[in-house]
């Protein structure tokens, strides 16, 4: 139990680690237009960092607005399709490692 806390943690921290990355250049970004772009961050797993959820809890209010459901749930399908993409490449990545530590090591014997 004590590992799968650390590892809950460490993912945790990521993720907020990400978002304030993300809200860093966000900032810069509306300094320089009218716009604000808040991050939407999500593990590879589908777990939603808390700072996002909490975003999307305080546009309650505003969600009832159709216009606005629609534009926020591109933006969390588009957000799906991109984790999507980087766990296979994830998985891609893990095997041609695997592969070339494989033939590595039957170089160096």
């Amino acid at each position: 139990m004590g590992s799968e806390m650390c590892i809950r943690d460490s993912l945790r921290d990521a993720l907020q680690e990400r978002f304030m990355q993300k809200m860093r250049k966000y900032e810069k970004f509306s300094e320089k237009t009218e716009y604000r772009i808040v991050p939407f961050v999500m593990s590879i797993y589908g777990l939603v960092c808390k700072s996002t959820r909490e975003l999307l809890e305080s546009w309650k209010a505003v969600a009832q607005d159709f216009s606005f459901i629609h534009d926020l749930y591109n933006n969390v399908q588009m957000n799906l399709i991109r984790a999507q993409h980087e766990m296979i490449k994830f998985v891609e990545n893990k095997a041609k490692l695997m592969e070339a530590k494989k033939k590595w090591e039957g170089t160096v014997r």
